[in-house]
């Protein structure tokens, strides 16, 4: 038991520094880990109780990607093949170490929505550190976010009122004329 907890453990942390949006052109490369913590902070913040279920299928869900990478989201649709193959050997994964979990319906929605919503604002970031590539990430994923009947209301409502901005606090303990004034914190 001690040697595979080792390699759980090993395996997880493995996972974490995955590197996703790897076929993409991009300002900042995000890790399985970063989108995993993004994750969470929006579970925490959006989700209004969120279960020990759901943080826990959350913080492993991209692990298994140790084994497989991040094949992208149109290479995957494309191919239904893959996508099964793909599916197949990370949920063999994660059921052999554990990191698998099994949610409630409700905790399945909010699942999904989180995942989609990180990555809308990763895109989101991008687009406003000037990488115009970014644009069809953050446009598709918003719109299927506002679309899709399966999205929790408490997400639709974020994505319906975002706007790229820093938060109001960081906006009045900086000055706006001083030369790191960035031009997107809110006034």
């Amino acid at each position: 038991m001690k040697d595979k907890n080792h390699r759980a453990a090993m395996v997880a942390m493995e996972g974490m520094r995955v590197k996703r949006f790897h076929t993409q052109s991009l300002i900042e490369r995000q890790t399985v880990g970063q989108h995993t913590a993004n994750m969470l902070a929006l579970a925490f913040t959006l989700h209004p109780d969120p279960s020990y279920e759901l943080i826990r299928a959350i913080t492993f869900h991209d692990v298994a990607e140790r084994f497989t990478g991040d094949t992208p989201h149109p290479v995957k649709n494309g191919t239904p093949e893959l996508r099964q193959l793909l599916n197949k050997i990370e949920n063999e994964a994660a059921r052999h170490f554990e990191f698998d979990e099994s949610l409630s319906e409700s905790d399945s929605r909010w699942m999904h929505a989180l995942d989609m919503l990180e990555c809308m604002l990763a895109g989101e970031h991008e687009l406003y550190m000037g990488n115009q590539y970014a644009h069809r990430i953050s446009v598709w994923m918003r719109g299927y976010l506002l679309t899709a009947p399966q999205i929790p209301k408490e997400i639709f409502e974020f994505v319906d009122a975002y706007e790229h901005r820093r938060s109001p606090e960081l906006a009045q303990k900086i000055p706006h004329d001083e030369p790191w004034d960035d031009g997107v914190t809110a006034p």
